[in-house]
């Protein structure tokens, strides 16, 4: 999973998520963070603690904010989530769960945050600026997925105007654009986009086979 959003019970609810074997987070604001206790409901069912990989900021961050997670002479009566934290670099992949990963570096506003790349895919959310290292990393991938929060310039998000310009730089094969605002309506904005760029929506199910 990447990020654990305010509404993570919801999702795992609607959508029939029963297990989670890892999360990686992208960065430590509220909206990509506030589900973290929800984790505990699958510590309960998978009997283990949930490994979280982040920056070195973004795990200071969940352990200050949440501090009581990793305080081990306090009860919260109905438990705690277990998770079990580690720091990774942009540039330097690691495995979570078996799985190939690669951190990359990417700026929200000045803020130096992670996106990452798994195989075929790459997930680039809250960008407003793609280093070129970053962008050579995912040049030509399968699949994008990439911030587009309106159609104003917004100081620490793309817009869709630099989102489409960004897509058409990284050549993917296929671009959805997430973290999508109330400003757009989805069949507006999908009629606007160029080929190969589509607004994606909740529940959306893709498919890649690693080559």
């Amino acid at each position: 999973m990447i990020d654990t959003a305010p509404d993570l019970r919801q999702q795992a609810l609607r959508y029939g998520i029963k297990r989670i074997d890892a999360v990686l987070y992208t960065h430590a604001h509220a909206d990509h963070l506030h589900g973290i206790d929800d984790l505990r409901a699958f510590n309960f069912l998978q009997w283990a603690p949930i490994p979280v990989f982040g920056n070195a900021y973004t795990i200071e961050r969940i352990k200050s904010m949440f501090d009581y997670i990793f305080d081990e002479h306090r009860s919260e009566g109905g438990g705690k989530p277990m998770i079990e934290t580690n720091v990774v670099r942009a540039g330097v992949a690691f495995k979570a769960a078996g799985v190939e990963i690669e951190p990359l570096r990417v700026l929200h506003g000045s803020m130096e945050i992670l996106a990452y790349r798994i195989g075929p895919f790459a997930y680039l959310t809250d960008v407003s600026h793609i280093p070129p290292e970053t962008a050579e990393r995912i040049r030509g991938i399968d699949l994008l997925v990439l911030d587009a929060l309106r159609y104003k310039p917004h100081p620490t998000h793309m817009n869709f105007e630099q989102a489409i310009e960004a897509a058409h730089e990284i050549g993917a094969k296929r671009t959805l654009l997430t973290h999508l605002s109330h400003a757009a309506d989805h069949k507006e904005l999908a009629d606007m986009l160029p080929e190969g760029i589509e607004p994606s929506y909740d529940g959306m199910e893709i498919t890649l086979e690693e080559k």
